[in-house]
């Protein structure tokens, strides 16, 4: 197997659109639910396998407030677990 060059970076596209709003895009057209951006920036990183207290770490926010953000979204969602989440927004990633 070859080995990537060290020198070689790999950048992703500049309009390439995050998997937050991808999310946002998803639910408002197939769910019919409106996710505010916060809500979609935790769905992507539960998706991606952050807790809440590293979400709220990387958003600069509290746990608490990362909590509330996850309970609105499963709400809007219309799903009660993680396990829910990612069966509902699997193919996104």
């Amino acid at each position: 197997m070859a080995a990537i060059s060290p020198t070689v970076t790999l950048v992703p596209p500049v309009n390439a659109p995050s998997l937050a709003d991808l999310i946002r895009v998803y639910a408002a057209e197939t769910l019919a639910a409106q996710l505010t951006r916060r809500e979609a920036q935790i769905a992507a990183l539960v998706l991606q396998g952050h807790s809440n207290g590293s979400a709220a770490l990387m958003l600069n926010n509290s746990r608490e407030t990362c909590k509330v953000h996850r309970r609105n979204l499963y709400r809007k969602l219309a799903i009660s677990s993680q396990r829910d989440l990612f069966g509902l927004l699997k193919h996104l990633l």
